[in-house]
């Protein structure tokens, strides 16, 4: 199993993008320049990207062909974000207090 690692989450509130991230892919590959988007089905993860002059569209710089790879990385960032704003807090004030 790969192991993944969120190497800088910088938090942002520029239109829908909520982070900018940098991406460790086990301890080999680190990508910088991922973004976390909100999108109409929630979070998703967008990868680095280049507008083309020519045709002006979105270009990614980096493409993960595996599926499943694809969810892990997604996944383990979004649950780094959601750690990062206090997501899934517990529901009472009471629990995990020290006294």
């Amino acid at each position: 199993m790969p192991t993944i690692a969120i190497k800088r989450c910088h938090l942002t509130q520029k239109g829908n993008t909520k982070a900018f991230l940098s991406i460790d892919l086990n301890g080999k590959v680190v990508i910088h320049g991922c973004r976390l988007v909100e999108g109409s089905n929630g979070l998703f993860l967008s990868m680095p990207q280049t507008k083309s002059e020519k045709d002006v569209k979105w270009y990614d710089h980096v493409q993960i062909t595996d599926q499943a790879l694809k969810d892990l990385v997604q996944n383990t960032a979004i649950e780094h974000y959601e750690r990062m704003v206090g997501v899934g807090a517990p529901a009472s004030a009471d629990e995990g207090a020290p006294f």
